[in-house]
C-alpha cells in the first residue's frame, strides 16, 4: 500500500490493468469498479492514463430515432406563457444601429444575423475601412482620445497602428525603469500576501 494525501491507495497490480483493459471499454465505469472493488474516482483516473474510452450505451446510434420522434410535446401549467414564439425577441434585443461603449470603445449593431457575437462591429474599425479599405494583416485601429459618443469619432481620433505597437502600448514596458521596478515589488508583495493568507484559512 502507498500514501497520498494521508489516504491509502491501492496500487494496480498486472491483473488489475489487464482486466481494466477488457472490462471498462465495453461496460463502462460502474460495472468496472464493482468487478475491481474500487471507486469510480479510481478507475476513472486508471482508465484516463490508460486512454481507455468506454462505450456509451445512451449515445444515441446513426439513424435511430428518439422515442418522441414526431409527437407535439403539449405545455403543463404556466409554462405556455412563458415560451418564445415564432418573432419573439429576448428582452436585451436591440435594434440595428444601436451603440454601445465597452472598454473605451464604442460599437454598433450592425446586423440580427448569426452568432450574437457578430451583431457589432467597432465604430473606429468601421470608419477606418470606409476611408481606407481593409485593415492590414497584423494591425489594429485604436482610438487616441476619448470621446463622447460614437458620432463624434473623426479619422483624427483613431490611428491604425502594429499589434507589436499595441501590445507594447498596453504593457508594463511603457512606463519609467523606475516604475515599472515599483510595479513588479508590489505584485510580489500582493502574491505574498495572498499565498499568507490562503496558508491561514
Amino acid at each position: 500500500m502507498s500514501k497520498r494525501k494521508g489516504v491509502r491507495v491501492q496500487p494496480w497490480s498486472p491483473i488489475d490493468i489487464e482486466l481494466l483493459t477488457s472490462l471498462y471499454p465495453v461496460h463502462g465505469i460502474e460495472h468496472t469498479a464493482m468487478v475491481l472493488r474500487r471507486s469510480r474516482f479510481a478507475v476513472k483516473c486508471a482508465a484516463q492514463k490508460l486512454r481507455l474510452k468506454s462505450q456509451n450505451r445512451a449515445r444515441f446510434k446513426p439513424g435511430q430515432k428518439p422515442w418522441n420522434a414526431g409527437r407535439k410535446i403539449e405545455s403543463r401549467g404556466r409554462s405556455a406563457e412563458t415560451q418564445f414564439r415564432k418573432g419573439a425577441r429576448p428582452h436585451t434585443w436591440q435594434p440595428i444601429g444601436h451603440e454601445v461603449l465597452r472598454c473605451g470603445v464604442w460599437w454598433r449593431k450592425v446586423t440580427d444575423e448569426g452568432h450574437h457575437t457578430k451583431h457589432y462591429k467597432s465604430v473606429p474599425r468601421m470608419l477606418w475601412e470606409a476611408q481606407h479599405g481593409p485593415i492590414p494583416s497584423g494591425h489594429v485601429v485604436v482610438m487616441r482620445a476619448a470621446v463622447g459618443s460614437a458620432a463624434e469619432i473623426t479619422l483624427d481620433h483613431i490611428e491604425l497602428i502594429s499589434r507589436t505597437e499595441l501590445i507594447r502600448r498596453n504593457s508594463i514596458h511603457r512606463y519609467p525603469e523606475e516604475l515599472r521596478a515599483c510595479m513588479v515589488l508590489a505584485g510580489r508583495v500582493r502574491a505574498a500576501i495572498k499565498r499568507r493568507e490562503e496558508g491561514a484559512s
